[in-house]
């Protein structure tokens, strides 16, 4: 099993891997920080729509899988 499909948050008294990935845990968080341009607060005026939203779930899965590409390389 590689890295992106471990679990973000195993439970060591448990056999059941059920639960967000590593992946899917980096990718969350990445889209969550890339959802929060949306926030007119912000000064930032992007309407939200479909369009936008697929982009930032794919761009979110690709920043995931640059960071466990990172974190393997740097392993020692």
């Amino acid at each position: 099993m590689n890295n992106k499909d471990m679990p973000a948050f195993p439970a060591s008294f448990s056999q059941d891997s059920s639960g967000l990935t590593t992946r899917e845990y980096f990718a969350s968080s990445a889209l969550q920080g890339l959802l929060s341009i949306f926030n007119e607060d912000g000064g930032y005026h992007i309407v939200p729509n479909e369009e936008n939203a697929v982009y930032m779930a794919k761009l979110a899965v690709k920043a995931a899988d640059a960071l466990i590409a990172a974190l393997a390389d740097s392993e020692v």
